[in-house]
């Protein structure tokens, strides 16, 4: 990949602002010789036959320069390809991470909410066994109330 050997970062706005400055500075050097070409096509071609190299060799020079420059942009492009297939798996990637995160969190969340269920439950068993130990309490007291006042009445009673 030609962007990771020149820019470090991995953020997809560098990538496009570094494609797009790419594809621009080809463009202008691109249009600016496909003028220059232009114009020494014609004058070779009306001048082929003529002994000064000085037409050939511009346009030999020109047509070499623009074969380069579409080559740069065929580069570029194959680069973008890569770039997006790559982009598409590091999606893919973070995607199932995201699917197995999700997943946790329902078995979590699953958990969480049988926990919850079971102390309400739990609640429910504590304050049921505080009302039975209350009222087991009552009676006991009663109990030891009344056979303390029978004792105290026998004792009265036969002394």
């Amino acid at each position: 990949m030609e962007f990771s050997d020149n820019i470090n970062s991995n953020s997809i706005d560098n990538i496009i602002n570094y494609y797009q400055e790419k594809i621009n500075n080809i463009n202008e050097t691109f249009l600016a010789s496909l003028n220059n070409f232009k114009q020494y096509y014609i004058l070779y071609y009306r001048n082929i036959d003529s002994t000064d190299e000085t037409y050939k060799n511009n346009y030999e020079s020109l047509e070499f320069f623009i074969k380069q420059k579409i080559n740069e942009m065929e580069m570029v492009e194959y680069n973008i390809k890569n770039d997006i297939v790559k982009e598409i798996n590091n999606f893919n990637d973070i995607n199932m991470k995201l699917q197995k995160q999700k997943n946790i969190y329902t078995v979590n969340k699953n958990k969480l909410d049988k926990m919850k269920n079971e102390i309400q439950k739990s609640k429910g068993l504590i304050n049921d066994t505080s009302d039975i130990y209350k009222s087991e309490y009552v009676i006991y007291t009663e109990l030891l109330i009344g056979f303390l006042i029978v004792v105290y009445l026998q004792y009265k009673l036969f002394s």
